[in-house]
């Protein structure tokens, strides 16, 4: 289509222009443990993507896990390789079968490429993937067994000449048996009429071979293309990504120095994914067995295990690039009859976020200046269940380069989708530090931990680099106190607010919605101000719902 010859990872149509700047990464599939919070929940058969260089240091637990994020420049020539160092198989557990697992690919949306680098199985490219260890040293076995290969050209008969197939270690990973694949992809520009390039923004990549039984484990990761021209560092070191002969060092946190450094901005990749198959010490935490089990609890599980060929019983847990911090953790605590809440402030679900108490979260922190522009890149990882991401005291406009678009606050998100919520210059308050939450806003993902913190400094500090279009002054930063939750000399009003039952306190104790079709419910909990809740209690006044009018900048006790 575009005159350009065939090559690795094209057979059929080359994507890219001959002029585009070619950019190459070397990849890994692997097995390791993922240990997803501070009490120890680990998945003992994690699968990731990693580059070929941090495959001993992310399996000795030197580096850090996380999802792999990859960039390019809008405009270049991405050229792939992904080697296979997993296991053959999925051994069986409390959560799935036993499940072979010899071949794993790479998928990528968005970007444009020739069939041959699809990474499925469509068509005439019949195993676009790359081969296990141990399934390939097991077909050179069998192959050898039954006399060996036919040579080429000289038929396909019994009495064919064949050869014998001697097997040699990996040239790069001296790993027998590893086997690498070349897949190139065009991440194009994404032009207006007047020629501004908006990117393809946030793509998202996985496997397609066996996506149903190891995605929940992790196999997926997530390209970034970047304005052209930019450059991308260590937002802490300073080094510079994509120097190494893999592609890396990279990470989900960037800064991303653009070519005329006015537009430089944070960058924050985050993996949202559920259906997580962890383990507590050896019990699965949430099992496919559930059943129904009497107040407080609820939902209980079976004793005999039930593993299933496919996560049909929404099992697992949630998780923000391989880690959470589930609530009832910071709250509870082990007890002799099982998990019991915390005494103190410790224990008050009021403070069930607060980092002064608990320590910050297990999920990444966020780590920004004052006035940086913060850019937020999310993808639906895994595995089945609608997400809806918010940041606490944040706007973005639904199309970031669209500015009609509308802004939103919180934004749906589910498999395989991605978008990017771009925050503008975040804000500080007086204090010398301001967190803001982030994270899937239904109770049950915050519950399960699906939350984190973006923090934004207003000073600078030793280990966190100003971007080159904003400046920070030296002293010292917060030590951890607790920060007055309103400025000084801001005006105060009290509220008293009662929380009342329906029951005896309503006339007919019960809340009515709607007299003409008899709909009540006779079990509602309703907040009163002080000063309204005798005329509630007589029928004087309507229920309806409390509202404590104040004005911008105000500050006010309730109790």
């Amino acid at each position: 289509m575009n005159g350009q010859p065939r090559r690795k990872g094209a057979p059929f149509a080359n994507p890219c222009p001959a002029d585009a700047p070619v950019r190459r990464y070397r990849m890994a599939a692997i097995e390791t443990e993922i240990v997803a919070n501070r009490a120890g929940w680990r998945d003992p058969q994690g699968r990731i993507y990693v580059l070929v260089e941090d495959v001993e240091a992310t399996r000795s637990g030197e580096r850090e896990i996380e999802p792999l994020v990859i960039r390019a420049n809008s405009g270049d020539c991405l050229e792939v390789e992904l080697t296979n160092l997993m296991p053959a198989h999925l051994d069986e557990d409390d959560f799935q079968m036993f499940t072979p697992s010899d071949m794993v690919g790479l998928h990528m949306h968005q970007v444009k490429f020739d069939m041959g680098s699809d990474g499925g199985m469509n068509g005439f490219n019949y195993e676009n993937g790359s081969h296990s260890p141990e399934e390939v040293m097991m077909m050179v076995e069998a192959i050898n067994a039954a006399g060996g290969a036919f040579e080429a050209g000289d038929g396909l008969g019994e009495t064919g000449s064949r050869v014998e197939l001697t097997l040699t270690p990996h040239s790069r990973l001296g790993v027998m048996g590893a086997q690498t694949m070349q897949q190139v992809y065009w991440v194009d520009p994404v032009l207006d009429d007047e020629g501004y390039d908006r990117t393809v923004g946030t793509v998202f990549f996985h496997d397609h071979m066996s996506a149903a039984s190891w995605q929940q484990h992790g196999l997926y990761g997530m390209l970034v293309a970047e304005p052209a021209g930019s450059r991308w560092r260590d937002p802490q070191t300073g080094e510079m990504y994509g120097t190494r002969a893999d592609g890396g060092p990279t990470s989900y946190r960037a800064d991303i120095l653009t070519a005329n450094g006015g537009d430089s901005y944070r960058e924050f990749a985050l993996a949202l994914a559920d259906f997580a198959p962890l383990y507590d010490g050896d019990r699965p935490v949430n099992p496919p067995i559930q059943k129904e089990e009497d107040l407080p609890w609820a939902i209980g599980h079976e004793d005999e295990p039930r593993p299933e060929a496919i996560s049909a019983s929404d099992p697992g847990t949630m998780l923000i690039n391989y880690r959470q911090e589930p609530l009832p953790l910071r709250v509870g605590q082990p007890g002799p009859g099982g998990w019991q809440q915390k005494g103190g402030e410790a224990g008050e679900m009021a403070q069930a976020f607060s980092s002064v108490i608990h320590g910050d979260p297990s999920t990444p922190l966020l780590r920004a200046y004052g006035g940086d522009r913060v850019m937020l890149r999310l993808i639906g990882a895994a595995h089945e269940e609608q997400h809806v991401f918010g940041v606490f005291g944040q706007k973005w406009l639904r199309e970031p380069d669209h500015p009609d678009s509308g802004y939103v606050a919180a934004q749906q998100i589910g498999l395989s989708e991605n978008f990017t919520a771009d925050l503008g210059e975040v804000a500080t308050s007086y204090e010398e530090v301001t967190d803001y939450l982030y994270g899937s806003l239904p109770t049950d993902d915050l519950w399960s931990g699906m939350w984190g913190l973006l923090r934004v400094y207003r000073d600078a500090q030793p280990d966190l680099l100003p971007l080159p279009n904003r400046s920070t002054r030296e002293v010292q930063g917060w030590r951890g106190r607790r920060p007055p939750v309103c400025p000084p000399g801001a005006p105060k009003r009290r509220y008293t607010v009662h929380a009342i039952l329906a029951q005896g306190n309503l006339p007919d104790d019960r809340l009515t919605y709607n007299a003409a079709f008899d709909l009540y419910d006779p079990d509602a909990i309703l907040f009163v101000k002080d000063e309204h809740l005798e005329d509630l209690r007589a029928g004087r006044r309507a229920p309806e719902p409390r509202c404590c009018e104040r004005q911008p900048g105000s500050a006010s006790r309730c109790s």
